[in-house]
């Protein structure tokens, strides 16, 4: 089997963080966890999928050199 994209690591294991981990395995290797402080070093994105008053907090406390991508709705 080929391997697939890139390792994307999605922090927060609510419903939407589940969702979407689910529905792009099958394109990329994805990782989900609940604590920012558990991402792989190997994850080249990561989405946070958390709830909007703790994005900033949660995106901080991540590698600054990796592509992140939040889901807040308030937030820019």
């Amino acid at each position: 089997m080929a391997e697939r994209g890139p390792h994307i690591a999605v922090v927060g294991q609510g419903n939407l963080g589940q969702h979407l981990a689910g529905g792009l395995q099958n394109f990329f290797q994805i990782t989900t966890h609940g604590r920012a402080l558990d991402i792989p070093t190997t994850a080249e994105v990561i989405i946070v999928c958390v709830p909007d008053d703790a994005t900033e907090e949660v995106c901080a406390a991540l590698p600054q050199h990796l592509l992140i991508v939040h889901t807040a709705g308030a937030l820019p």
